[in-house]
Formats: C-alpha cells, structure tokens, sequence
C-alpha cells in the first residue's frame, strides 16, 4: 500500500514516474485541493473516482474546522495598467507597485489594530508578492512595534523552523512569507491571515485560508480573521474564482449572494466587504468575461496569437485559456465550439463541410440541458457510446440503456411537439459529426469535474438510471421511470407523479414559489427541518381520510416508497428568461408524522441525508 499526501502533485512528471516504478496495489491520495489550477487531471489513478470526500462547507458545518470571519478592504494601489501575461501579473511589477508604499502600510495597521482585538497576542500569516515585498513588510511591521520576520525560499531551513516555533509559542506575531507556507504548514495556533497580494487562483486562496482553519483548544482561538487589501485590478483580473471556491456557487449567484450579505454561510462564519471592495467585485464579475459573441471571437483570436490555444486544443483547452465555465461560455448567445471553430478556420479536416441543419439548435439546448448533469457513470458511459461510428439500435438496446438515451434526447430536441422519436434523434446525433465531437468533449469535460459522491437507489428496480443526490430536469426523470416514451412525449405538470409500476410516488417540490408562476393553491410550506428530516405540504385538497392521504401515511406496510425531487426555484438564478432549474434527487423518504389537512403538512424522514452545503438554502427557502 501506498499513501500520498498533497496528491494534487500527482500530475507533476516526478510524481508519475515515482507511482509507475512503485505500482502500488493499493492507493491512498490525499489533498485538501484535488482541482488543479491546471486543469490537469490525477483522478485517472483512481479510476476517475474520489472514494470519500469532505468539502470546506461540510467540515465548518461539522466544526472540523475553525469558522472564518473575511473582510475585504479597498486600498488605493491601482494595477489596472500593469501588464497581465499568460493569466496573470508580472511578479516584478507588482513587487515595484507594493514595495514602499508607506501609505498601504498605514491602511493595513489600521485595519489589523481595528478588526483583530489584541494583535500583540496574534499569529499571523501574510502572504506577499516577492522578497523584497515581504522584508519590507517585515521592516515596517518592527517598526510599528510588532514582532515581525520574513521568509523566502533561500531562508536556511534551521532558521525557518526556529521562526515557525517562536510564531506558535507567540513569541512572534506574524511571519511573512514568499510562496512557502501555501501547503503542508500545520500550526493550529495561527489566527490571522493577511492577504496583501492579488491572488486569482481559487486553489491558491483556499490553500493560504486553509493555513488558518485548523482548530486549536490550546490557545482558545474562536475564529480565523482574514484580512484581504483590494485595489484596483486589471480588466482581467478574476474576482469570482476565488470566491466561487470558497461558497461553491455560481457567477450569477455569487452576484446575488454578495447584494445579500453572503446569507448563507456556515455557523460562525463572516463574510464582509466594505463598500468600495463590494462595488469593484460586483463591477469586475460583471466585466470580466466576456458577454457576446464578437467579444468571445476576440478574446479567443488574442490567446491563439499568444500561442496559448492552437489547432489542436479542445473545449476543455479553451475553457482553461478563457477561464470560464462551461456555463459562462454557452451561456452567450450564438456561442458553441464547433461554430466558434468554423469562425476562427479551425475545425479539424475529418470534421470539415457545411453544418447540419440541426447543429445551431442542439448548440443552444447544451446551456439549458446538459451542463447540470452531475452522475460521471452516466456521462462517460454516454461519451464513449457516441464515439461509435454508428448510431445503437433502439430494438436492440436493455431497457435501462433506451432509458438513458431518452433522457439526453429529451434535453437535446424537447418534449412534447417538438420531441423526435428516439431512432430519428440518434441518427440526427450521428449526421452531426463536428458538432457531436463537441458533445462527447462536453460529457467527458463534466464528467471529471463531477465532486460530489452519488448514491444508487437503494432497491431493486435496476431500469432506473437514477442516482441520490443527481440533478434531472423533469423530462429527465420521467424518461427514467418510462413516462415520458416516443407513445407518450408530454411531460406532466402536477407536483405529484404517482408511478404505479413501480408503486412509487415522485414528489417535485419548488421551495420558493414565485406569484406569477404558482396560484395561491399551489404555494405550500416546503423545507428542510434537518439534514434527514423533510416538511412537505401536499395537494390543497388533500385530507388524511382521502385514498391519496392514506397512501402516503401507510405507504411502507401498503408497500410502496416515497421518491423526493427538490429545487430552490422553478429558473436557474431566479431570472425569467433563464433555463428551467433542475430537481435534486433526495432519495426515499419513510412517513414520520402529519399535521392538519387541505394541505397536509407531512414530514418526511429521509434514508439518506441532505448534504451539508445544501441545508442552508433547503432550510430557509420559505
């Protein structure tokens, strides 16, 4: 057996031909970090699967981990006019900017005598631009009357440990360092984190947070203060990568939550900006990736240019260069790879000729169909099966099989009058040659950014291609229980889906009902009242003595289960136009108790338990 710690640096070339001498039998990687700035990918060792997992979210919830309390505060450096570089600043020029400038250093002891209550009793971290940067820090520090001292790489490593003791026995207060301490430090002792550099990668800033987040019952630390200077940042600059980390959400909710207040943060935990730093986010998330077409086609011509996307680069390679999620990227209008390549004179010459007549169509449902699905078996298998030269035969294919085609044929051509027979739809899929390469590069591209564990249904009805804790859209769920076929192509609108096939009834619940999408009758009381407890309020004209009452109070001696769906809201980020926000699948849940009639307000005990990242928002939806 062998074990690795920080396996993140599992892609590094060392690291390979390290693990392919030992060929280790058993393989045990662990990190805080698996998502490489990179992109590159070191879930291949493990057969594409992370075994257990424990988010940041998920550790503050279960106080493995010392709550944060983050101020952001503007300073006045501007670095809007340094040169930005293959993603980046240019270290020197951010050395020139930072070092001696007195000014900042006054803002920064201010801040810090203002936000931490004694920093003479403090441990802290600060993490700088370069050396000179982090001696002049150290300087200015001394000269405030704080114990300070500076560390680089070429810092003796005898003077190093001898620093990092006199920090945790609080004969120092802070420490400044140059790259060193961004893993593999543990002084749980450490209180306070000063961030006095841009820093754009989201494994980096929770790296340098997570410094801090260790608990420490020895020195009585209540919380880890976090002090982030923000100036002014180049156009590119990107705010949202770091912070979209930290709160695991998306741009648009990430703007929603930063107008709110942050409302939905761990127990103890703080998040604040102040007015000035709040404005430059929200301008710079607004600003800072591209918004239509010719401003893509752009961007895409400079970075080919640059020579950082060339021929041969795919839609993972562009997403990496660009710095979007797919969501960003086609969530522009008339945006897709393969149309983009045509553009730009780059589809590959085995994918050369005109488009398919259905090509710019079935670009458009990859925004509003694909890019939730989150099961990764379900994804490669799918990728790997249109990789085939032909197309299956729906005659010939297992009923779980048909069941999965149906569900992304649903998503790519539609329901009702505009679904397709699922044999016209496949050989659709494989006239499109061009743009079903994308769609194979699209399925593998979520598939290895799926981080979060699935579960199977637990009982035996194996042609339900359904997993506990995925995301489907209605049309997706009813495929999978057979409802929605090439005989029946309407989805059903009701909250309720009695399934008498397999005795189960799906419930679909919407927590935060909008007035202009659901009557008074139809606006229940749903929420989470624990992570396996479940308040749900039935049909306005249910009572207990009615057969369907009595269904769902006696459906385990009766026989039959209970299948709960649930989302926030009936469209992705609340906004009208936006595309239909799928259902999350709960799992079975087991009657526990009722009250009251027309509704019922039942509460549902859940087999499994709802994540913890997602009990904030369940919890307080009403």
């Amino acid at each position: 057996m062998v074990i690795v710690d920080e396996f993140h640096h599992a892609a590094a070339s060392s690291y390979r031909r390290w693990l392919d001498h030992l060929r280790p039998q058993l393989l045990l990687g662990l990190t805080a970090t698996p998502e490489r700035a990179d992109g590159l990918d070191i879930l291949h060792w493990f057969g594409g699967r992370i075994a257990t997992e424990l988010r940041l979210w998920s550790a503050l919830d279960l106080g493995l981990l010392a709550p944060f309390h983050y101020f952001a505060v503007a300073d006045a450096t501007d670095l809007s006019a340094l040169e930005w570089r293959r993603g980046g600043y240019l270290p020197s020029q951010l050395s020139a900017v930072y070092t001696g400038d007195h000014r900042r250093v006054d803002l920064i002891l201010s801040e810090l005598h203002n936000t931490v209550a004694d920093p003479a009793r403090m441990r802290a971290l600060g993490f700088y631009v370069s050396v000179e940067h982090a001696h002049f820090m150290a300087e200015r520090f001394c000269a405030r009357g704080l114990r300070a001292e500076a560390l680089d790489a070429s810092t003796p490593a005898d003077l190093r440990q001898a620093a990092l003791r006199r920090l945790q026995s609080g004969e120092l207060q802070i420490l400044f360092a140059v790259d060193l301490f961004n893993e593999g430090l543990d002084i749980p002792a450490i209180d306070t984190v000063l961030l006095l550099r841009p820093t754009e990668s989201a494994v980096v800033f929770l790296q340098q947070l997570g410094r801090g987040l260790r608990l420490s019952p020895d020195t009585g630390k209540s919380c880890l203060t976090v002090l982030d200077f923000i100036g002014q940042q180049h156009r590119r600059f990107r705010f949202d990568l770091r912070y979209r980390a930290l709160l695991g959400c998306s741009r648009r909710q990430l703007e929603d939550q930063l107008a709110q207040g942050f409302p939905f943060l761990p127990p103890g935990c703080r998040l604040v900006l102040d007015r000035v730093s709040s404005e430059r986010v929200l301008t710079n998330l607004r600003q800072c990736l591209p918004s239509r077409r010719p401003q893509l086609l752009q961007e895409l011509r400079a970075l080919a240019a640059e020579g950082v996307i060339g021929p041969s680069s795919g839609l993972a390679d562009w997403l990496e260069a660009l710095a979007m999620e797919p969501a960003d990227f086609y969530g522009i209008r008339g945006a897709g790879f393969t149309a983009l390549r045509r553009e730009l004179g780059r589809i590959p010459p085995h994918l050369a000729g005109p488009p398919h007549p259905q090509e710019e169509r079935l670009s458009r449902a990859f925004a509003a169909g694909l890019l939730h699905l989150d099961d990764p078996d379900r994804l490669r298998a799918t990728a790997s099966s249109l990789a085939a030269s032909d197309p299956p035969d729906p005659q010939t294919l297992a009923e779980r099989e048909r069941r999965q085609w149906l569900m992304l044929t649903a998503q790519l051509f539609g329901t009702g009058r505009q679904w397709r027979p699922l044999d016209q739809a496949l050989d659709v899929l494989w006239q499109a040659g061009a743009w079903r390469e994308e769609l194979i590069q699209l399925l593998e591209l979520l598939a290895e950014r799926c981080d979060r564990r699935l579960h199977p249904l637990p009982w035996a009805l194996p042609p339900v291609p359904l997993r506990v804790h995925g995301h489907y859209t209605r049309a997706e769920i009813e495929a999978a229980f057979g409802v929605l076929t090439d005989d029946a192509p309407w989805i059903h609108r009701e909250g309720v889906l009695a399934h008498q096939a397999s005795a189960t009834d799906l419930l679909f619940i919407t927590l935060r009902k909008s007035e202009a999408l659901f009557s008074p009758s139809t606006r229940y009381r749903d929420l989470a009242l624990g992570p396996a407890l479940f308040h749900w309020e039935s049909q306005s004209t249910t009572t207990a003595a009615s057969p369907t009452g009595q269904r769902y109070i006696h459906h385990a001696e009766r026989g039959s289960r209970v299948l709960l769906f649930v989302r926030e809201q009936r469209k992705q980020d609340g906004r009208p136009g936006a595309p239909t926000e799928p259902f999350v699948c709960l799992g079975f849940a087991r009657y526990e108790s009722h009250e009251g009639e027309r509704p019922m307000a039942i509460r549902w005990r859940l087999e499994r338990e709802i994540p913890a990242a997602w009990l904030p928002v369940m919890a307080l939806a009403v």
